[in-house]
Order: C-alpha cells, then sequence, then structure tokens
C-alpha cells in the first residue's frame, strides 16, 4: 500500500504543479515547485483512495494553502480558491492512476494485499467525487452569475423551463423561450433579392473563429437574435456557451472567473455579451484581446448603433479601441420590412394558436417608424393583444408587455436620478412634445433648465438618451443640434406618458406634467427667457423662436391646442391633464386669444368624456361655460359657438350617467344655440348626441331621423370621425331592431371612416358593436374576434369606457361556451369600472349578466341581490328596455327556484314591456322562458305556441342560439306528449344547432333530454351515456342546478333498470344540491323519484311519506298539475296517495 500512495502522490504532485498556479496572480508553477516539500510534509501518508473523497479533497486543499501561505509566503490565497482545482485534479487523477497500474504488477499487489478491485474502486469514488465537482460548479455557476453570466447547459434548461408561447410576446423571449423555438427567427434581403436568416450568417462567421458584433435600434430585437446564435451552438453541441444578457446592476469586474471557465471550456467556445459597449460589460474587450489567437473561442456583442458609435467612450487602453474599431465584424439588424412583419405574424400564429384578424400592412403600418426604433419591440405588444386578457386597465395579472417594461423602466430610472427632477421633467416634456406632434426641438427642452446647472444637466440628459429617446442627425452632436430632432416612434411616446402615473402615482404624475406645461407656456410670454436660451445654444436664429417673435398668438394658440389635441386623441391621459385650475387657466400663455381658456376646459371635458369620467367631462364643461361669461372681448357667435359645445358635452355626458331629461335640456339648447349662428356642424353634433338619447329611450324611428339627418351634414362636410361616430350609433339602432344585414354594413362603414380619421377609439366601438351583431345571430368565434381586435384599439388610446364594454362582452361569450366563473369575473370587472365613471345603464347591464350566471350556479341569492339593484336604476333612469331583460331575469331566477307562480309573473311582465318597445329578439327571449315555465304546468298547447312564436321570430333574425332553444322547448312539449319520435328530432336538431355555434350550455341541456327520452324509451344504456355527457358538460361549465337535475334523470334511469342503491345515492345527491340552492320544483321530483324507489323496495309507508312530501313541493311550487299528473300513474294499491 506504500507503493500506492508514493504513485499516487507523485501523480498528483505532478498535476496540481501544472493546475495550481491559476488560483492567483502571484503564484507562480516555480513557487509551487519550490515549496512543494512543505506541502509533502502537510499531505503526510494521506491514503487516498481508502478515505471519504470530501475529507480527501478538504485535506489536500487545506495542505497546499498552507505551504504555499507559510513556506512561499504568499498571502491572499484561501482553501476556497484551491478546493475547486484540487476536486478536479484528484477526479483526473484517480482516472490516470487506474489506466497506468491497470494490469501491471502493482495492481496484483493492490488486488492481493486490499482484496480489492481496482478499477471498480475507482468508478465508484470516481461518480462520487463527479457528485462533489457538480456541487462545486453550483458555486463557480454562481461566481459566473455575479458577474452577469450563464452558462448554457441541460441542467440550465431543465432548471428553467420555458414559459408559455403567449407570456412570451408579452413579456420577451429569455434563454428558454428561444431555444425552445418560440421566437422567430429574423430573416433579411440581400441584394440579389434572396433572403437569409441573420442568425445563420452570424454563425457561419463565428464559426471561423471570426468575433461579431451585432448593431441596431433599441428594441429592435437584437438580443433575441443572439439568443438564437446561442441556443443553436447549445445545440449542435459545439461547444460550452457563455451567455451575458443586458443588466447593469451585475457588472463583469473580474473577467478573471470567466477567463478561467473559458480555458477550462472544452470543443469551440462561444461568449455572447448584449449591450456590450456599456461601461458595466465593457471589460469583455480584455477578454476578446486575451483569446485574439485562439480560433477555439469566439466573442458574438450586441449594442445599440447610436451608443456604439458615441465618440465620448472612454477607453482604458488604446488596444481595446482598436479592437472595437478594427477587430470585429460588424453586422447591422435590418429593419423590419413589410413582407418580415408579414412572417413575424405568421410565427406569432403558429406558436400561440391564435388568430390576428388585422391585416399585416395595417399591423406594419403602425409599427413602423422613421428611426427604427422599437419595431420589434412594439410589433409584440401588438400581436400580445390577441392573447391577453388582462383585467380593465390593469397589466399586473398577465404579465406586463416587454414594451410597457421597457417604458417603465426609463421612467423609474428618471424619476430616480435625482432629487429635483430635473430627469424626469426632461423625459415628460420630451415624449408630451413627441406625442402632441409639435415635435422635439432642442430649444423647447430647456425651457425647464432655470440656471446654467440645470443648463448643463439637460446637455447631460440629452447626450444620456441618445439612441434611446432622441437620436443625432448628419453625425453632428446631440447638444448642438437645433429645430426638430429624430425621436423615438410617437406610440412609444404615448405609452411614456400612459405609464407614467402607474409609476409615480397620478398625483405627482399630473403636478409634474403641469409642471412641464407651465414652463413650456411660459416661453411664448418671456423673451428674456428666449433670449437666454439663444445665448446658452450659442444660437441667435433659431427658427421656432422667430415664429413666436413674428406671430406669437397664433403660435402659442397653436401649440396649446395640439397639446390638448392630444389629450382628446388619447383619453387615456386624461389623468395628466386633471381638472382645469382654481384661476381656470391652466398657466396657459397670456399671448393666446381670450376663448383659448374656455376652450381647454371644454377640451379637457372632451377627453374626460372619451375616457368615460362622465362626471368630470360635464363639470369640465360647466367651468368652461362659467369661464366663457367671464370674458367681455369675445365676440357673440363664437360665445354661443363655445356655449353650445360645452351644453353638447354636458348632454352627453349627463345621457351616460342616466339623466336622461336633464342630458335632453343640454342638447336641445345646444341645437337653439347653434341654429343662431348658422353652425350646421354644430347642429349636426347635437342631433347626433340627440339620437343618441332616443336610441337610449327605445324611440327607434326617431332616433334615425336625427341620426340620418346629423349624417347627411357631416357627409357634405367630409368628416371622417363625425361620420363614424354616427354611422356606429346608425348601426346599434339596426342591431336593436335585429336588421343585423344592415347594422353590420353601416358599421363597417363606420369602421372604416374611422380608420380614414385616424380615430382608433371610434375603431375600436365600431369593433365591440360589430361582435354584438355577430353575437347576436349566434356566430361567437367572428364575435370574439371583434371584441379582442377592439379592446386592442381600446387599451392602446385609453378608452376605458369602451374597453369595460368589450370586457363585459367577452364575458357573454364565455357564458354561452359554458365558462361561468371566467364569464362572472368578466362582468364584475365590467361593472366595476362602470361603478367609477357612474355609468348608471352600464352598472345595470353588466348587473343583468352577472345574475344570470349566479342563476346557473344556483347563486340564487346573489342573482336576486344583483337583480334588484339593477332594476332600481333602470326605474330611476327610466330605460325601459334594460328594465325588461332585468325584470325577465328575476322571473329566470323564481323559475330556477321552483316559484313557478312569481316566474311567470315577471317574465309576462317583460314580455309585455318587449311588444310596447317592439322589441323582437327580447320579447323572443321571453317568449322561451315563459314556454318553460308553462310546461312545467302541463300547460303545453299554450307553451307549444310561445315556442312557436319564438322559433319563427328568431330565424326571422339569424338568431341561431336562441333557434336552437326555441327548438328545444318544442322537443319538450313533444317529449311530456309522449311523442317520443318528434322530441328526438327536434332536440336532434336544436343539439346540432348548438354543436355549430358552441353553445355548451344548450347541448348539454340537449343530451340531458335525449336521455330522459332514451330511458322512457327502454334505451337504458343509450340514456345513461346521453346524461353522463350532460352530467360532464355541466360541471364543467359550474351549472350546479342543471347537474343537480341530471343526477335526478340518472336516479330515474338507475331505478328503471333495477339498480336501486345507485338510484337512492343519485337522488340524494341532487336533493342536497336542490335543498342548498332553494329549488322547490327539484325537491319535487327527487322525492316523487324516492317514494318509486321505495315502492320498488316493497316499502309502502315510506312512500306514501315521499309522495306527501313530493305533492307539497308541486303546490309550493305553482306545479300543482304536474304533481297530481304523476301522481295518477301509480299503482292501484296506492289509491289515498293518488288522490292528493
Amino acid at each position: 500500500m506504500s507503493e500506492l500512495s508514493t504513485e499516487f502522490n507523485k501523480i498528483l504532485r505532478d498535476e496540481l504543479i501544472t493546475q495550481l498556479r491559476t488560483i492567483h496572480p502571484n503564484v507562480s508553477e516555480a513557487d509551487i515547485r519550490k515549496n512543494w516539500d512543505v506541502v509533502a510534509d502537510e499531505l503526510g501518508e494521506v491514503q487516498f483512495v481508502f478515505e471519504s473523497e470530501t475529507d480527501t479533497v478538504h485535506r489536500i486543499a487545506s495542505a497546499v494553502t498552507t505551504g504555499l501561505t507559510e513556506g512561499a509566503g504568499i498571502s491572499g490565497v484561501d482553501v476556497e480558491d484551491v478546493e475547486p482545482i484540487v476536486a478536479d485534479v484528484y477526479r483526473r487523477v484517480l482516472t490516470q492512476f487506474n489506466h497506468q497500474v491497470a494490469g501491471t504488477e502493482l495492481a496484483d499487489v493492490l488486488s492481493q494485499e486490499a482484496d480489492l478491485e481496482l478499477s471498480r474502486s475507482v468508478k465508484a469514488m470516481n461518480e462520487r467525487l463527479q457528485e462533489y465537482e457538480r456541487r462545486l460548479d453550483r458555486v463557480q455557476q454562481a461566481e459566473l452569475k455575479n458577474q452577469g453570466f450563464v452558462h448554457l447547459s441541460d441542467t440550465y434548461f431543465t432548471r428553467y423551463p420555458p414559459a408559455q408561447p403567449e407570456k412570451c410576446w408579452r413579456t420577451g423571449f429569455e434563454l428558454p423561450e428561444v431555444n425552445a423555438g418560440y421566437a422567430v427567427s429574423r430573416e433579411a434581403g440581400s441584394s440579389d433579392g434572396d433572403r437569409f436568416k441573420l442568425s445563420e450568417k452570424l454563425t457561419e462567421s463565428l464559426k471561423e473563429g471570426t468575433d461579431c458584433a451585432l448593431l441596431g435600434p433599441s428594441g429592435s430585437g437584437k438580443s433575441t437574435v443572439c439568443k438564437e446564435v446561442a441556443c443553436q451552438w447549445y445545440e449542435e453541441r459545439r461547444g460550452d456557451v457563455f451567455y451575458r444578457e443586458s443588466d447593469r446592476s451585475a457588472k463583469l469586474n473580474e473577467r478573471g472567473i470567466l477567463e478561467e471557465q473559458i480555458v477550462q471550456a472544452e470543443g469551440s467556445t462561444l461568449v455572447v455579451v448584449e449591450d456590450a459597449i456599456r461601461e458595466e460589460a465593457k471589460n469583455i474587450f480584455y477578454l476578446i484581446d486575451r483569446f485574439r489567437n485562439d480560433d477555439s473561442v469566439a466573442f458574438l456583442l450586441d449594442s445599440r448603433d447610436s451608443e456604439w458609435h458615441r465618440p465620448d467612450i472612454e477607453w482604458p487602453t488604446h488596444r481595446l479601441r482598436e479592437i472595437k474599431e478594427s477587430d470585429l465584424e460588424i453586422h447591422t439588424l435590418p429593419r423590419i420590412d413589410r413582407r418580415e412583419c408579414e412572417r413575424i405574424i405568421e410565427h406569432f400564429e403558429r406558436t400561440t394558436d391564435s388568430t390576428v384578424p388585422d391585416s399585416p400592412d395595417e399591423i406594419y403600418e403602425e409599427v413602423a417608424s422613421s428611426t427604427g426604433v422599437g419595431e420589434m419591440l412594439q410589433l409584440s405588444y401588438h400581436l400580445s393583444f390577441y392573447t391577453l386578457e388582462p383585467e380593465v386597465g390593469d397589466q399586473s395579472e398577465k404579465g406586463v408587455t416587454s414594451l410597457a417594461n421597457t417604458v417603465q423602466n426609463v421612467i423609474m430610472e428618471q424619476e430616480s436620478s435625482d432629487d429635483d427632477h430635473l430627469s424626469l421633467k426632461f423625459g415628460i416634456l420630451l415624449n408630451l412634445l413627441n406625442a402632441a406632434d409639435v415635435g422635439v426641438r432642442t430649444e423647447l427642452l430647456y425651457v425647464l433648465a432655470e440656471d446654467e446647472e440645470d443648463h448643463r444637466r439637460i446637455n447631460e440628459l440629452l447626450k444620456q438618451y441618445e439612441g434611446i429617446l432622441v437620436f443625432s442627425t448628419d453625425e453632428e452632436v446631440i447638444t448642438d443640434q437645433t429645430g426638430t430632432l429624430r425621436t423615438t416612434h410617437e406610440f412609444w411616446s404615448t405609452l411614456y406618458l400612459q405609464e407614467l402615473p402607474e409609476i409615480i402615482g397620478e398625483r405627482d404624475a399630473s403636478w409634474e406634467f403641469f409642471g412641464c406645461l407651465k414652463a413650456l407656456f411660459g416661453i411664448f410670454d418671456s423673451a428674456e427667457e428666449r433670449r437666454q436660451i439663444r445665448r446658452r445654444l450659442r444660437q441667435r436664429n433659431i427658427a421656432f423662436f422667430e415664429q413666436i417673435d413674428d406671430r406669437p398668438r397664433a403660435t402659442a394658440d397653436n401649440i396649446v391646442e395640439s397639446i390638448y389635441r392630444l389629450g382628446q386623441r388619447q383619453p387615456g391621459l386624461s389623468r395628466l391633464y386633471g381638472e382645469t385650475g382654481l384661476d381656470g387657466t391652466d398657466h396657459l400663455p397670456d399671448v393666446c386669444t381670450p376663448s383659448i381658456a374656455p376652450k381647454s376646459a371644454l377640451w379637457k371635458g372632451v377627453m374626460h368624456f372619451r375616457s368615460g369620467n362622465f362626471k368630470l367631462a360635464s363639470d369640465e364643461s360647466e367651468e368652461a361655460s362659467r369661464l366663457l361669461e367671464d370674458i367681455d372681448n369675445i365676440p357673440e357667435g363664437e360665445k354661443k359657438q363655445i356655449k353650445g359645445r360645452c351644453w353638447n358635452c354636458i348632454g352627453a355626458s349627463e345621457r351616460e350617467r342616466g339623466e336622461i331629461d336633464k342630458a335632453r335640456r343640454h342638447v336641445e339648447e345646444s341645437i337653439r344655440m347653434f341654429e343662431e349662428v348658422d353652425d350646421d356642424s354644430g347642429v349636426a353634433s347635437a342631433r347626433f348626441h340627440l339620437g343618441r338619447i332616443h336610441w337610449v329611450e327605445s324611440d327607434f324611428e326617431c332616433a334615425l331621423d336625427q341620426l340620418e339627418r346629423a349624417l347627411d351634414v357631416f357627409r357634405d362636410r367630409e368628416d371622417s370621425r363625425s361620420i363614424s361616430t354616427t354611422l356606429n350609433t346608425i348601426g346599434l339602432v339596426h342591431r336593436d331592431l335585429s336588421n343585423f344585414d344592415e347594422a353590420e354594413r353601416r358599421l363597417q362603414d363606420s369602421r372604416e371612416n374611422a380608420k380614414e380619421a385616424g380615430d382608433e377609439r371610434s375603431e375600436a366601438r365600431a369593433l365591440n358593436h360589430l361582435g354584438e351583431v355577430e353575437r347576436y345571430q349566434s356566430n361567437y368565434s367572428d364575435a370574439q374576434s371583434y371584441y379582442k381586435q377592439g379592446r386592442k384599439k381600446a387599451r392602446k388610446v385609453g378608452d376605458i369606457h369602451c374597453e369595460a364594454w368589450l370586457v363585459h362582452n367577452l364575458g357573454t361569450i364565455k357564458k354561452r361556451q359554458g365558462e361561468l366563473d371566467e364569464a362572472l369575473e368578466r362582468f364584475e370587472q365590467a361593472r366595476t369600472i362602470k361603478e367609477e365613471m357612474g355609468n348608471k345603464r352600464g352598472i345595470a347591464i353588466s348587473s343583468n349578466y352577472a345574475a344570470t350566471v349566479h342563476s346557473l350556479k344556483g347563486e340564487y341569492d346573489e342573482a336576486l341581490e344583483k337583480v334588484d339593484r339593477g332594476i332600481e336604476i333602470l326605474t330611476e333612469i327610466e330605460d325601459d328596455r334594460r328594465l325588461g331583460e332585468l325584470v325577465r331575469t328575476k322571473g329566470v331566477v323564481a323559475k330556477n327556484r321552483g316559484n313557478l307562480d312569481l316566474a311567470e309573473q315577471k317574465i309576462s311582465e317583460s314580455l309585455s314591456i318587449f311588444e310596447d318597445l317592439d322589441e323582437r329578439k327580447w320579447r323572443a327571449d321571453s317568449l322561451i322562458e315563459l314556454g318553460s315555465v308553462l310546461v312545467k304546468r302541463l300547460e303545453l298547447d299554450t307553451a307549444e305556441e310561445l315556442f312557436r312564436e319564438a322559433h319563427e321570430i328568431k330565424q326571422e333574425i339569424s338568431d341561431e342560439a336562441g333557434t336552437s332553444r326555441a327548438l328545444g322547448g318544442l322537443g319538450l312539449v313533444s317529449e311530456y306528449r309522449g311523442d317520443y319520435d318528434e322530441a328526438v328530432r327536434r332536440y336532434t336538431e336544436s343539439g346540432a344547432i348548438a354543436q355549430e355555434v358552441n353553445d355548451v350550455e344548450s347541448r348539454a341541456y340537449v343530451l340531458s333530454r335525449l336521455g330522459s327520452v332514451a330511458r322512457r324509451r327502454g334505451q337504458y344504456e343509450v340514456s345513461r351515456a346521453c346524461l353522463e355527457e350532460s352530467k360532464r358538460l355541466f360541471s364543467e361549465m359550474g351549472n350546479t342546478r342543471r347537474k343537480a337535475r341530471v343526477n335526478r334523470l340518472l336516479g330515474d334511469t338507475a331505478l328503471a333498470t333495477g339498480r336501486y342503491d345507485r338510484a337512492e345515492e343519485q337522488y340524494l345527491r341532487a336533493l342536497d344540491t336542490f335543498e342548498d340552492i332553494g329549488d322547490r320544483y327539484g325537491r319535487a321530483r327527487c322525492h316523487f323519484g324516492r317514494g318509486k324507489l321505495a315502492l320498488k323496495r316493497e316499502e309502502p309507508d315510506s312512500a306514501r311519506d315521499l309522495f306527501r312530501k313530493s305533492m307539497t313541493h308541486f303546490e309550493s311550487a305553482g306545479a300543482t298539475t304536474r304533481g297530481r299528473r304523476l301522481l295518477q300513474g301509480l299503482d292501484d294499491d296506492l289509491e289515498d296517495v293518488r288522490e292528493l
């Protein structure tokens, strides 16, 4: 054994001498050889092979450390530094020793003396050492991570599985998602017209040992291309891959850690560094220099092109600058063209299993920009709307989009950068000027500077955000430029302003916003301030200032109007504009036309109206009217025009709040004022709102008269936006008249005019109503597509009012598809937002739909609470049509509870309301519900008449789901009459339609009835199969009441087949539910079934008690006739029960 230790010690010493010099820059091979005797003394006669390998590694590492520190006098060497190297050497020495002695005399000696198989012993120890190495590797990986790097490996991808594809398109692609193929491979066109994949082109260069840099604008998709190259390298097992994502918090300040990993790596090593030119990552250039002659190591860098070409980057050595300038092969990420946009959309649809209804050309026009900045980010942002279903106005629950996250990071950086918030004000003003289409002029950014220090700070901010928010042209230094700067896409700036209140709070955001407005507007009144900015910029002739000097009033009016027009175009920004100040001026320039003050308040009223804040819209319009009265030098005609617009906005706002009489008074007064000054456009606008009032009152004839008159004027004036909004309402009227073809034609025309006007708010509303037209005709897939498109538009412009309706309508689709919990969640979301907006009619409608879901779930108290609240609201605002819907819902809840008398009363009441209003669609719905009540009373002839009338109406108006329900009712009449062939025919026809339109509730109901008919015919297996499938569907829906009824029918089938225990189990299960939800009719049927079961079990006394209970419940439910008919079918020896 002494020979073994000696041989082992020798090999270990040679390997350690070779490897240990890497642990410390001051440790050389000579030092180790010179002091090895000290190390050997410390090692002693360690029986390396037989001791615990963990203890052995620790003992060797301790011995080496002692020898180096005490013998060589080298400080700074720790055991923790030495252990990873010792573990690696120890494992390799064991393997090497095994190869050297195997088959030799030494192996025989070892086998004889220790009775060991050396190879088996070493193999087992080797495996344990590898596990120890893995533990140490985790330490090394942590060190790499501290430098911002990850090492791609099977373990890494196992530990970090990819997220769902639809989430990646919202939040950005990480390495696991790229490795899974979720990201699209970017292509570009070559000079010969062919297209190539950028990742493949980069890989070809890297394989040849050429280091590369990929440049492109912010948000263009550079990092995703780099990740694709890295993942392909890893998948092809070319060699180790070390990847550093952009991370300002993790600095590459200990490059030796990465260097050591590269040295130890096997195969062709790839190192990828994002944003490599930044200070926190710039040390990578040292390693590029270190491995410049090693073809087995390749580096791929990425950078924003603006940062890469900045002339003021400081380099520690000339050599590093030379590497950046000369040693790297530069690749530029191409702009997204129309073909690439279409290809990306197709890939998105495949990976997310989604459909993008907008054309690629439309989407391309939305994301294309003059700079190419953020094109890929914006495209991902737009596409994410086709999979995203967050709460109204909230992105937190489902994942913030990568674009929104980018914007938020800029805001947070600016907010925390200095105490006086100059950085934040800089960001707000710059993005305001860009979004308002004023133009980001250098001279206007300097209005924020109060002294020379502020001026220098703005210079610094311009440099800091060059390539992010602003871009220099013609190789000029950004701070030397005057006039309009190149900037990000205006959508980026709009999103910045939308996110501002979310990051710093609404109150602070409004305060900072108004601080910027005050500074901006102040430049128009102060020639001295303009002079100071000229001096600081060393520019005597600044075109915009000369324009102010020449035309101060017109220039100021135009800028103010542009700022406020932004809020009207993007109503989601209305929170920034707040309420008009106590002085009523909002710090407007003194040189402005006097009428600008009341107009600005009115413009705020309009933006609040468009955002859905109807109370504030009305208040601002009232304030505008008050300001108008305080100004004497406004011509009378102009004063009446402004007054008319104020009254019009108040009328529209009060209509939405349900104050119909107040709304009518203001709109009619508005018409009178406009007529006095011959303002045809104003009259038409007021007639539009009067038509909306008539529509709310279901006076459709008067509504169409007013709307068509308004439309004629708007067409004459080629006012596309007004044409769109008017056609939208005309489409609604035809929808409610069930003229669906005409409704669709008008709404499509409305959408096209909205596009022409660039009015995304009107387009969103047209899409919403197109979805309703499709839904009313049971085209649920098309309806859902329209709703999602509309929601994308509504969220983009911040129209929370419209978005709330779209969320509500998506809930109606979920309800039809049997997803009751999700439907209820959406109805509640919509109702909450409408409450915040003060939209009484909307509150009542969403409450009604929520009540119908509660009723289906057997939650009758919750349903009635919402119904009664809605009835109270609609009675107050006198909206009879919606009142009819709520009254009917109250009747349906009563029917589901088994209170047939109250059900018949309420549903009949709703029927009368709809007959008075000539509302055919809703009248047919009430006919179906009333028919189902009468079937339970066995008034089959009347029920059949109602179902036939409903069926005729539903067919005429192309309401497929309604047609299915009417057919189901006719099938029920036939079943109760014993005409089973006709019942099956009707049920089958009903089920086919339900299947076609994906009406899960109707499908489940039809299956339950087919199961009932099969039982009556003695087809018990068919019965059981139909009922079990029906039960499954109702269970998935969460429809507790229907599920209980299917359980009762399963009990009937089990009873008919002699499975008495099973029958009792099903009856009791159903009875528990019916008692919990208070369904009298359901309890009656369960007790009757249990009575029949008692008869089969020859328990007549128990049967009599159960039949008596059953009749008590039938009577309380108002279904006495039905109960007696059932009793009449009993055996003759229960005559006393039959006479109940």
